[in-house]
């Protein structure tokens, strides 16, 4: 005739959030865990107690995703993520890119890309609208460069215009967030091919920069055309003759009318990306 209270026990439905660092190969001390109960506000734990070092990177947020975007801030509180046993984040990574002109001026801009994500760098011309008075962009330098040939330039280059990138490593040791990327401006050039006009077919190519003053060269000097040890063609032996310079005429008569004295200073003799003939004179 006695009575039994019987009591319902509830068990706390609880649920494990998993953080993911996110970078490189995931091992030991890569993935941490919060427990939390359902229905629960809680506050995810900071990156920071994680002990992971990224060097050269920024922390932004956090991932439901390897690729995704951020939809949680750090210590972003939280309620109820679902019904799984287990709610994986990935932590987001991302350092901001600086474009330099490199034109002498301190023109920049810059944009911020984030780890495993591919980027397309910027446009030199329809996204950044610079350009350089007769020199061509050929791509991006991750340093300042001295230039003392025009194969420098070639050499230099790391990244071409709006190439695809899903990760520019920092410098090594760096521990700042910043890739500088610095345009490389290619000087625009013209041909010059010198002719040694004595009835052989000696003749030399040169490359020059535009706007650039040269001192055109003594062939005898630069080039061994000694026309004392090498005797003219038929036709064009007139005895002993001395290099004067420079014509655009090959003319057998050595009239030239545009002579150009030997290491006079000239500039832009034809248009970039031409060529232009020069022979040699002889009196």
């Amino acid at each position: 005739s006695g009575v039994v209270n019987l009591y319902a026990i509830w068990n706390r439905t609880e649920y494990v959030v998993q953080f993911h660092k996110n970078y490189g190969v995931e091992g030991d001390g890569d993935i941490y865990a919060q427990t939390n109960a359902l229905d629960e506000v809680v506050g995810l734990l900071g990156y920071t107690n994680f002990n992971w070092n990224v060097t050269g990177y920024r922390f932004s947020g956090w991932a439901t995703n390897p690729s995704g975007d951020v939809v949680f801030s750090d210590g972003a509180n939280v309620e109820d993520f679902g019904s799984e046993a287990n709610y994986d984040l990935y932590a987001v990574w991302e350092y901001d890119v600086v474009y330099y002109k490199n034109d002498g001026t301190n023109e920049s801009t810059n944009e911020t890309f984030v780890v495993g994500k591919e980027h397309s760098l910027m446009d030199i011309s329809s996204q950044l609208n610079w350009s350089v008075d007769n020199k061509t962009f050929i791509g991006w330098a991750t340093n300042v460069v001295d230039y003392t040939s025009l194969a420098d330039y070639s050499n230099a280059v790391v990244y071409t215009n709006t190439e695809c990138v899903t990760d520019i490593k920092p410098i090594a040791g760096s521990n700042n967030p910043v890739r500088n990327l610095y345009a490389i401006w290619r000087p625009n050039t013209y041909i010059v091919k010198f002719h040694s006009n004595d009835g052989t077919s000696r003749e030399y190519t040169q490359e020059y920069n535009v706007d650039e003053e040269v001192e055109l060269p003594s062939v005898a000097d630069d080039w061994g055309w000694d026309i004392l040890e090498t005797p003219l063609a038929d036709g064009f032996n007139k005895g002993v003759s001395n290099f004067i310079g420079w014509s655009d005429n090959p003319s057998e008569s050595m009239e030239f009318p545009n002579v150009t004295n030997i290491s006079k200073v000239v500039t832009n003799l034809t248009t970039p990306g031409n060529l232009v003939n020069l022979y040699a004179v002889w009196d």
